[in-house]
């Protein structure tokens, strides 16, 4: 009888290959787990900064167009991808707008053209369309920037 209790009483330290095995795969299964949620928060990171990059050259480009809009004398819309405007005392008239291979130029006086967007940044889709409305005439402006859509109408006051 003693034999039998000094073998239960008997503390075994350690773990054994099947509580080894269990622990290193709840281990693991936490690791990925973890590493799962750090990719996507760094993927949503960088999808929500391109966005507001996109963002912010779309403005730019826009703000440039709306000066060129401002004070006119005439304008005239050639084909969808190209705006020619001319400004009341202005003394580079015509200013023309186009898209060439993804990128928005401005010219002035038909000198050299200016690449207007940075260079990582792809317009695309752009379309002018002059609209006559009454005594009003507007222009409604859309392209993509990075493949988001922007749109905008600019009424002309002369």
């Amino acid at each position: 009888m003693t034999r039998k209790m000094m073998t239960k009483t008997n503390n075994q330290n350690g773990f054994t290959l099947i509580e080894a095995i269990l622990y290193i795969g709840l281990l693991s299964i936490l690791i990925s787990g973890t590493l799962l949620t750090a990719y996507r928060v760094m993927e949503g990171s960088t999808d929500i900064s391109g966005k507001f990059i996109a963002q912010e050259e779309a403005n730019f480009l826009l703000r440039k167009i709306d000066w060129a809009l401002t004070g006119i004398s005439s304008i005239n819309v050639p084909s969808p991808q190209t705006l020619i405007v001319n400004k009341v005392n202005f003394s580079e008239n015509p200013i023309t707008f186009d898209l060439d291979s993804g990128n928005l130029r401005i010219t002035r006086d038909g000198g050299t053209a200016t690449i207007l967007n940075s260079e990582n940044i792809l317009v695309s889709d752009l379309v002018f369309t002059h609209i006559n409305i009454g005594t009003s005439e507007a222009v409604k402006i859309v392209f993509n920037v990075n493949g988001i859509p922007f749109e905008t109408i600019k009424y002309i006051r002369k």
